[in-house]
């Protein structure tokens, strides 16, 4: 009962986070806690030709806290090298941007690329963030950006 009582001071209001007991015979128990994800909707947006869509993800799994965002292609076929890129990045709860990754682009033919940051808690510090990438469609002569929809927040 003690350990419930310090996992819900640590994180309050937490709905979603399941804790399961793990009970080994002799009576040594472990509390491990489950994963929380989530994903954003989708937005829309349009570039050189090509329709696209975009969103973002959260997780807390196994300890690495990651934000996830993707960008998909959603014309049939595959798209030429470089014509679609995406950026993860996470958030602290106020707004204020804590890790970003690189871009990742499309290989020739592809559809879809994605691109994580990882170990959120650790660059964001132990409070409630968020996910909200950016997208990058080219446009013919550049890059044009769009911002995926934010997850909801997620304690590490």
């Amino acid at each position: 009962m003690e350990l419930w009582r310090a996992f819900r001071r640590r994180a309050p209001g937490r709905v979603l986070r399941v804790v399961a007991i793990i009970c080994v015979l002799g009576g040594t128990c472990a509390a491990t806690a489950l994963a929380t994800e989530y994903t954003s909707s989708d937005a829309y947006f349009s570039g050189d030709g090509y329709n696209y869509y975009n969103f973002s993800q959260i997780s807390n799994s196994a300890g690495d806290d990651s934000a996830y965002s993707t960008s998909s292609h959603v014309n049939n076929g595959g798209l030429p090298a470089n014509y679609l890129g995406v950026q993860a990045r996470g958030y602290e709860a106020s707004g204020g941007l804590c890790k970003e990754s690189n871009y990742a682009y499309t290989l020739s033919g592809s559809i879809e690329v994605q691109q994580s940051a990882t170990y959120l808690g650790d660059a964001c510090g132990f409070q409630y963030f968020y996910s909200q990438g950016v997208s990058a469609a080219y446009n013919g002569s550049g890059y044009s950006y769009y911002y995926t929809n934010a997850t909801q927040q997620l304690y590490p």
